[in-house]
């Protein structure tokens, strides 16, 4: 393989990852949505003649019944907020895709010219997607990150406003020097219902695109080992695995979180906030993943294997010859990836049946097997790209 074809293997792993993160994103608030729209009366707050809102013993009912409401209006208001985080690092995997690509090109100045050729090249629409999908991903971030924070101000000044006045005794006049005010109106920056509707459905489409248009880049009759099934399940994998796998470690390791408890519910949590549930159901996604390249290496080697032409026969050749030990570690590596996340669901599933005095806590060793399954399976990803572009023997060359 060129040395100018690393940046290929970085673009496409890159790329592919991002796209992989922000739809397993979307699946999960999308779950996390409709669970939200089964919670009932449980999420409309306190009650005012529930226990909780009269305050302590000896304290005047209107005086708990006004904190309870301020607990309700500052969760309510929590809840509606997005972190636009996850987006923000999804978005900067991307640019470092597309800023990969640049250095595959001869003259990267004149990069933007190879858009011309939009009804004719799959290049040019891999372009094109990939710049779509990038602009809808910024004005998307730019967007939740307007609102998150307007909305955090917001709910400081309900907070304020709706904690009531210490206990003392009456004061028929102010202080002087002292002007009684009503409590500050607060002034979040409303949500766009457009944008907030049909960015994200755009951007799906966009990344869709682009990583239809990579795969449509390779399937080359001329090329036996990239002209097969196997590309477009190797790219389609890589974005499933680094994508689900990639979330699962940024919400052990930076807490990153979603629009409410997405798949969770009681369950405890596994790391500073991170809902067990999720976890789980991320975990078993990312062993399904993995377990699809140990059944498309074997076809897609049988395939060429059963192929007349010289060049598939050339293709197995440096497959299990040549490049046999890199295939093997990257198997490996998935396999000790699977491994890891095997342990987090056994981690998860042990501090849901553990009793309290048995002192034993998951939530270290979670958060490390799954960033540790993130690690191992890009580094697979990377030997995996690596081999494809290795592989490849031209028909009649």
């Amino acid at each position: 393989m060129e040395t100018r074809d690393w940046s290929l293997v970085f673009f496409t792993v890159l790329t592919q990852a991002a796209v992989g993160a922000f739809l397993t994103l979307r699946v999960l608030e999308y779950l996390s949505a409709r669970r939200g729209g089964d919670g009932g009366r449980a999420a409309d707050g306190p009650q005012d003649n529930d226990p909780a809102t009269t305050g302590a013993q000896g304290d005047k009912p209107e005086a708990g019944n006004a904190q309870a409401r301020g607990r309700a209006m500052a969760s309510a208001t929590h809840a509606g907020r997005r972190t636009p985080t996850p987006l923000l690092v999804v978005l900067a995997v991307l640019s470092a895709g597309l800023f990969a690509a640049l250095f595959h090109l001869s003259d990267p100045l004149q990069a933007a010219r190879a858009v011309v050729n939009f009804s004719s090249s799959w290049l040019s629409r891999e372009i094109v997607f990939g710049s779509l999908f990038a602009a809808l991903l910024s004005v998307l971030v730019w967007h939740e990150w307007r609102v998150a924070y307007s909305g955090a101000a917001s709910s400081a000044k309900e907070r304020r406003a709706a904690t009531p006045a210490p206990a003392g005794p009456p004061s028929a006049t102010p202080a002087k020097g002292r002007r009684e005010t009503g409590p500050e109106p607060a002034n979040p920056t409303p949500a766009n219902p457009a944008l907030a509707t049909w960015l994200p459905r755009l951007a799906v489409a966009a990344g869709l695109a682009f990583l239809g248009c990579q795969i449509a880049i390779y399937l080359l009759p001329a090329q036996p080992a990239w002209n097969s099934f196997a590309t477009p399940a190797g790219f389609g994998g890589t974005a499933l695995r680094l994508g689900i796998l990639g979330v699962a470690a940024g919400f052990v390791a930076q807490r990153l979180t979603l629009t409410g408890d997405a798949l969770s519910g009681s369950d405890p949590v596994t790391s500073r906030g991170t809902p067990a549930a999720t976890l789980r159901g991320l975990a078993l996604a990312g062993i399904a993943a993995l377990a699809l390249e140990f059944v498309v290496v074997p076809l897609h080697l049988s395939s060429l294997a059963a192929n007349p032409l010289p060049a598939a026969a050339a293709s197995v050749q440096r497959l299990t010859g040549d490049y046999g030990g890199i295939l093997l570690l990257r198997l490996g590596l998935l396999g000790a990836a699977a491994a890891a996340l095997g342990g987090v669901l056994a981690s998860i599933r042990r501090a849901g049946g553990s009793s309290g005095s048995s002192g034993y806590s998951p939530h270290p060793l979670a958060s490390v097997l799954t960033c540790g399954a993130f690690g191992l399976t890009a580094a697979s990803e990377v030997c995996g790209r690596f081999l494809f572009y290795a592989m490849q023997v031209r028909v009649g060359i």
